[in-house]
């Protein structure tokens, strides 16, 4: 065995230890389990560990008043039992008596007199015994039902509050998710923004083809005026030749 394996167990055997040697030490390591539990009572799980502390404890009283009446219960019928027993010899005792009297024989008559005294005070506190621990198996019964019946209670009741808990964080947390899934706003802005920037786009687009357009135009109005200037000088140039005026002539331009 390794030395922090040895060291482990040895710590761990001292902790119990000390837990069963001082009831105090139990009872502030108790106390400093139950803080650490408050902190988690706010969840289902939290809520469950405490229950479940509160059934060990009262499990506990459940099982010592189930010991008790147990004991209780068991030292009724011994006592009846003794009892029985004793009226029995008292009444075996008195008929030896009586025979002996009969008989003469006194010395031994005296002899189971004094027997007899003896077994009627044993019956006398006998048969105070059996009310004692008559009382004492019905007082032990009434806790042990009163602890059977809270045990039950409170296991049922840890079920039905944890599973409220459970069931009011799942819609506790269903809500939020609503509540964000409605926080559009964000998303409307960004939204805007690119309808806005297809509207700018769009219009870029209009321009550019009003643009290209106009510059086409240009082009065609050019090669219009080349055309006219060129037919022009052809039919000048005809009627020169025609008529001999001369070589040279002036190329007129379009007016708009």
């Amino acid at each position: 065995m390794s030395l922090g394996s040895l060291l482990v167990l040895l710590g761990l055997g001292l902790f119990i230890a000390v837990m069963i040697m001082f009831p105090e030490a139990r009872a502030l390591f108790k106390g400093f389990t139950r803080l650490f539990i408050r902190d988690m009572a706010s969840t289902p799980e939290g809520a469950r560990a405490i229950y479940e502390e509160k059934i060990n404890d009262l499990q506990e009283v459940y099982n010592k008043a189930d010991n008790s009446y147990k004991l209780a219960a068991g030292k009724y019928e011994q006592s009846k039992t003794e009892l029985g027993q004793l009226q029995s010899r008292l009444h075996k005792v008195e008929k030896q008596c009586e025979e002996l009297v009969k008989d003469g024989n006194m010395e031994l008559a005296a002899v189971k007199a004094e027997e007899r005294q003896d077994i009627i005070e044993k019956i006398a506190n006998a048969d105070d015994m059996v009310t004692k621990y008559e009382e004492a198996t019905r007082q032990a019964q009434l806790i042990y039902k009163q602890a059977e019946k809270q045990l039950k209670k409170l296991k049922a009741e840890k079920e039905e509050v944890v599973q409220r808990m459970k069931d009011n964080q799942n819609l506790n947390e269903l809500y939020n998710n609503l509540d964000e899934l409605k926080n559009t706003e964000g998303v409307d802005k960004l939204l805007e923004a690119v309808k806005d920037k297809d509207k700018e786009l769009s219009q870029m687009a209009a321009g550019a083809k009003v643009v290209h357009q106009n510059k086409l135009d240009t082009k065609l109005q050019i090669a219009e005026k080349e055309a006219y200037r060129q037919e022009t000088f052809d039919y000048l140039k005809s009627l020169q030749n025609k008529y001999g005026t001369g070589d040279k002539i002036a190329i007129p331009t379009r007016k708009n």
